[in-house]
């Protein structure tokens, strides 16, 4: 398995928006279109991978990682 892994120290996600951030369409910015994630995680899923999401519950940041098989 390979992992890539990004962190960051920014707000991170309330819990509704966490519920649905896989979700397509849905998006927690303006003039974006929410199609990243839901394309990304069912590409990595489809060859046998996993795309998580871990945001803190103080909201000080979010933890994204992609397993990936070799």
């Amino acid at each position: 398995m390979v992992e890539i892994a990004v962190s960051d120290s920014g707000p991170g996600l309330s819990p509704a928006a966490r519920e649905r951030l896989f979700e397509t369409f849905f998006t927690t910015k303006e003039s974006r279109l929410g199609l990243g994630l839901p394309i990304r995680r069912s590409l990595i899923e489809a060859h046998g991978g996993k795309l998580t999401l871990v945001s803190s519950s103080d909201n000080s940041g979010n933890h994204v990682s992609h397993d990936t098989p070799l």
